[in-house]
């Protein structure tokens, strides 16, 4: 994936992240289907899909794409995000282990 929009890619400290629009944020079973996403630069990703939404080879992505990409790897996140600058971040700090939280208040493990 070619990033060329003012957004730049993010990773986290779980840097493959499956982001197939089938993934529940609160369960964790085993998922059906996987589109695993690996962020290698702020303009670079890698891509495997099951689905169709990504063609084999190059891609060139717009801006929300990056910016619904980021955030699924802010949610699937357990403590940290790494980007190129503080800017790059800011915006998904507070979605940090999202998935995580969201999962344990459904069992009732938290508020």
């Amino acid at each position: 994936m070619i990033n060329d929009t003012k957004s730049r890619f993010i990773t986290s400290d779980q840097p493959v992240v499956n982001v197939h629009p089938s993934v529940s944020e609160t369960e964790f079973a085993a998922p059906k289907h996987a589109d695993f996403y690996y962020p290698i630069s702020p303009r670079i990703a890698y891509i495997i899909c099951d689905s169709k939404r990504f063609t084999p080879g190059k891609n060139e992505v717009d801006e929300a794409t990056v910016l619904e990409l980021n955030s699924k790897v802010a949610a699937q996140a357990m403590v940290h995000i790494i980007g190129d600058t503080e800017s790059a971040i800011r915006p998904f700090k507070a979605q940090i282990g999202r998935r995580h939280h969201k999962k344990l208040a459904t069992e009732g493990l938290i508020d």
